[in-house]
């Protein structure tokens, strides 16, 4: 997972907002979950959608069908290929060709690119200052989409893992504590809470420990 859910507070306080209901719900929320869409405030307008205490505006009624689940939003790189075979007529194989010139960032062909998506936007009915709209809006979140696929696998696991935790708490916790890895401060930190659920965790017992390793 990009951000995890279960070890940034701040991404937890986003889930209990967001009171997801389906594995769609976050998986949306995990592919806007980086520093990108963080930072632009797109991870809020997100959630207040959702609620339906922010509106949803299309550029053109067109991006509704392909948008709709993610509250308008261009969440993954599949959305802004989709809307460019909707609106501008590309082929699939020109789509990807969007989607990679997005992600280099390529300013040449990210030029080559724009002229024709407007082209193909306008031979369809769309206004031009409208086609260049909806392509500065790809561009700007494209580059920072996340597949699908993969966000949908990461936030499976994570709801499997959400739910397990809590049934294996007395035997992950420990092994969480114990980890090498694990720093002073947030080994205290799952001690802590450990005591809260009434987990015991006793000391190390090392001649015992040698003891049962001969047997």
């Amino acid at each position: 997972m990009p951000y995890s859910s279960s070890s940034r507070p701040e991404c937890r306080t986003s889930v209990a907002s967001f009171k997801p209901e389906s594995i769609e719900d976050l998986s949306a929320l995990n592919a806007l979950y980086r520093p990108g869409p963080i930072d632009g405030g797109m991870v809020d307008d997100f959630i207040l959608r959702h609620h339906g205490k922010k509106s949803v505006r299309y550029i053109v009624p067109e991006m509704k069908d392909i948008l709709d689940s993610t509250q308008g939003v261009i969440v993954y790189q599949e959305q802004a290929m989709q809307l460019a075979q909707k609106l501008a007529g590309y082929t699939m194989a020109e789509a990807d060709s969007l989607r990679k010139a997005m992600g280099k960032k390529n300013r040449e062909e990210m030029a080559q690119q724009e002229q024709k998506f407007i082209l193909g936007a306008v031979a369809r009915g769309i206004k031009r200052d409208k086609a260049q709209q909806i392509f500065s809006l790809m561009a700007q979140f494209a580059d920072m989409g996340f597949p699908k696929a993969h966000s949908v696998a990461y936030a499976y696991l994570a709801f499997q893992l959400a739910i397990s935790r809590p049934i294996t708490a007395s035997t992950s916790t420990p092994r969480s504590s114990q980890m090498k890895s694990t720093t002073q401060p947030r080994s205290s930190a799952i001690q802590k809470k450990m005591r809260a659920q009434g987990i015991v965790l006793l000391r190390p017992m090392s001649t015992k420990a040698k003891s049962a390793s001969r047997h």
